[in-house]
C-alpha cells in the first residue's frame, strides 16, 4: 500500500503523538512501525490487564447510564473480557484476582459513584486543527451545565505530580500531562460541547491510597497554543514523510524536550 493510501485517513491521536516525539522509545522511527505500518507488536500481561479493566470500566458505566449498576456484574464482565486476551495460565490466574481485587476497591473501599448521565469511550474524529487531523476516545467525560470532566484510566503505579524532578518518572509525567493536553485540545477544538471550562484527570485504578487516585490537571492557554503548533509541526512531517532521525537526542526526558524545541524552532 502506497503512503498517500495509508495517510488518506489518518488521524493522529494522543498516543501516535506521543510515540512520535518520545525519543526514549524510538520516536518517528517506533511511530512509523506502530502508526503507519501497523507492524505487530507483542502485548504485555500488563497491557493485557488494562485492556480488560478498561472494558468493565465501559461496561460499568453503561450500567449506571441505565441506574442498573451492580458490582458483581461489572466483575463478571471483567473476567470475561480477560479471558479473551492471550495471557499465559500463570499470568490469567494473576490477573484474574488482581483485577478484580482493584475494582472492587475502586468502588467500595473508594466509593467511586458514576454519574448516570457520564458518557464512556467518547469518540471524537476528524477534527482539524489547522492543517493538522486529529481524533481520539475518551475514557470518560462527565459533563455539567458549564463545565467538562475528562477522565483517562490508568493501571499501573500512580503519579503524585505531573511535573517531577524525580528523573525516574519524568517521562511518564511528560506522556500523561501531554495525553491530558492533547484530550483537552480535542474537546474544545470539536465544537460538541458548550463550554470552554475543562478539567481533566487521570484515575489511577491501582492506587494503594484515596490521595494517589486520581490527579487532575487543566492545561493553561499557553500549553495549548503550544500543543496546537507542535501538533502541526508532526503533521506536516508525517504527510511529507520526512521523519527526523533522533538518534543524536539523549534517551532521557531532557532529550524529548529538545527535540520538541527543534521541531518547534525548524532545527530538524
Amino acid at each position: 500500500m502506497l503512503l498517500h493510501d495509508i495517510l488518506e485517513n489518518f488521524s493522529l491521536s494522543a498516543t501516535a503523538l506521543l510515540n512520535f516525539l518520545d525519543v526514549t522509545r524510538g520516536g518517528p522511527e517506533y511511530f512509523l512501525e506502530r502508526h503507519l505500518l501497523r507492524l505487530p507488536e507483542a502485548q504485555s500481561a500488563q497491557a493485557s490487564f488494562g485492556s480488560a479493566t478498561h472494558a468493565a470500566l465501559e461496561y460499568a458505566q453503561q450500567l449506571a447510564c441505565n441506574q442498573k449498576f451492580d458490582l458483581q456484574l461489572v466483575l463478571k464482565h471483567y473476567v470475561e473480557q480477560l479471558r479473551l486476551q492471550y495471557l499465559s495460565p500463570t499470568d490469567y490466574e494473576r490477573y484474574e484476582q488482581h483485577g478484580q481485587q482493584v475494582l472492587r476497591q475502586f468502588f467500595t473501599t473508594y466509593g467511586t459513584q458514576l454519574q448516570t448521565n457520564g458518557q464512556p469511550e467518547v469518540r471524537i474524529t476528524d477534527i482539524h486543527l489547522g492543517p493538522a487531523r486529529i481524533g481520539g476516545s475518551l475514557d470518560r467525560l462527565d459533563q455539567a451545565p458549564d463545565s467538562l470532566l475528562i477522565t483517562d484510566y490508568k493501571t499501573g503505579k500512580p503519579l503524585t505530580s505531573f511535573t517531577t524532578h524525580d528523573k525516574t518518572k519524568q517521562t511518564k509525567a511528560w506522556r500523561h500531562r501531554t495525553q491530558l493536553q492533547f484530550y483537552a485540545l480535542l474537546a474544545a477544538a470539536s465544537g460538541q460541547f458548550q463550554t470552554s471550562n475543562i478539567t481533566t484527570q487521570m484515575v489511577y485504578l491501582e492506587a494503594e491510597t484515596p490521595a494517589e487516585l486520581a490527579r487532575q490537571y487543566i492545561p493553561t492557554t499557553e500549553e495549548l497554543e503550544r500543543l496546537t503548533k507542535l501538533i502541526g509541526v508532526v503533521w506536516r512531517k508525517i504527510t511529507s514523510f520526512n521523519l527526523p532521525d533522533t538518534r543524536q537526542y539523549e534517551q532521557t526526558y531532557e532529550g524529548i524536550q529538545l527535540f520538541e524545541q527543534d521541531l518547534l524552532d525548524g532545527k530538524i
